[in-house]
């Protein structure tokens, strides 16, 4: 089967992990077909619940020297009829296959796929909840494996090679307030206006404290900014959520924001501290990187694939950072692109499909060679 074919068989099964779209059987589908595929395939996998109800899919070595690391769960389509072609459908056309998670990122799972039926030396590790954070499966999974090296093949595109994320805070902002007749505010006190004033005052402290990046990350800042924009460098802050108020008569007594706040490299300390006396800290990252002997090695693999990789900083996330925290080397490098994930009308290339995977087969080959596997 060829990759556009597997990326697309993928994309047919609607393996959504956020709630209130949550798709039970549509995960259980997706990992039982990827198991059988790959049995079929001469490939010992299986599918594995570290914690109930959620199957992730180990495949060929038990305790992996090399690791493949990626999720088979998509986010919601959304609406459907902003849709090209059914998001589920795994629709091809024009040289590349259509749906929802196409790009992010069962065409780096397909790629992962067919890799593990050439080289048996090698683990690979699928999850199905990486969308909503991993906690039933690469979180676990990560604190239980020791690999040399980590390959994530999450979107990059097949000309950038991602060597670090940015951190990542997930604050919730709460208001307090006093309710009163709406014709009267001055008599109350409103607490979407006391959300709204903690969220700026947030806003106002990360602007005042802008990060130094270090040296040795200069030019791949340098690069990331050449492909996302100058903000690359910066903190951002999104307000993602904001609810408060039941009618428009009535002062909200109750209200809250929830931020997704990214932070460089470079970043100065105390941030997280200082936040917490305006937010709830729900979840943090810290920026990390690997920049060693295995990003030299895949950057002399691509060039030996005719493709010239420019390093960058993901400004989202992947589970490679599980790894990369404890001292273990992640590179992430997949098809696709970040500005593809996650939008109506979401595809990847085929020809992207085949690029990744011919560096890949070149990196794997000098590696399993000097690792003697």
């Amino acid at each position: 089967m060829t990759l556009g074919y597997l990326t697309s068989e993928l994309v047919r099964k609607p393996s959504v992990s956020m709630e209130p779209f949550l798709n039970v059987q549509g995960i259980r589908d997706t990992s039982t077909f990827i198991v059988q595929w790959l049995r079929e395939n001469g490939v010992d996998a299986k599918v594995v619940e570290l914690e109930k109800g959620w199957p992730s899919v180990i495949a060929g070595e038990d305790k992996p020297r090399i690791l493949l690391l990626g999720h088979f769960d998509v986010v919601p389509a959304g609406d459907e009829r902003r849709w090209a072609f059914p998001p589920f459908s795994g629709e091809i056309y024009d040289g590349k296959v259509f749906g929802r998670g196409s790009n992010d990122m069962k065409g780096g799972v397909a790629v992962f796929m067919q890799l593990m039926t050439k080289y048996p030396g090698i683990g690979m590790f699928l999850s199905p909840d990486e969308e909503i954070g991993s906690l039933h499966s690469t979180l676990i999974y990560s604190k239980m494996m020791s690999p040399e090296i980590v390959l994530v093949s999450e979107p990059s595109g097949s000309a950038n090679l991602v060597v670090g994320e940015k951190g990542m805070i997930i604050a919730r902002v709460k208001g307090d307030g006093v309710s009163v007749h709406g014709s009267l505010p001055w008599r109350g006190k409103n607490a979407v206006d006391d959300v709204l004033d903690k969220v700026t005052r947030i806003y106002n402290f990360l602007k005042e404290n802008e990060p130094e990046v270090p040296t040795e990350l200069k030019e791949v800042y340098h690069n990331t900014c050449l492909l996302f924009g100058e903000y690359s460098r910066k903190i951002t802050v999104n307000l993602g959520v904001i609810e408060g108020g039941r009618v428009p008569t009535m002062v909200p007594d109750s209200s809250f924001a929830e931020l997704d706040i990214r932070l460089p490299h470079g970043t100065p300390k105390g941030i997280v501290e200082k936040l917490k006396e305006w937010c709830e800290i729900k979840f943090v990252t810290y920026p990390n990187y690997y920049m060693g002997k295995w990003m030299d090695n895949f950057e002399s693999s691509a060039i030996k694939s005719g493709i010239s990789l420019m390093k960058i900083i993901d400004p989202a996330d992947n589970d490679g950072r599980l790894f990369r925290e404890r001292g273990i080397p992640s590179l992430c490098y997949g098809p696709g692109s970040e500005f593809n994930s996650h939008v109506y009308n979401e595809y990847v290339e085929i020809k992207e499909l085949e690029r990744v995977s011919s560096v890949y087969s070149t990196f794997l080959d000098g590696a399993l060679h000097e690792l003697e596997i």
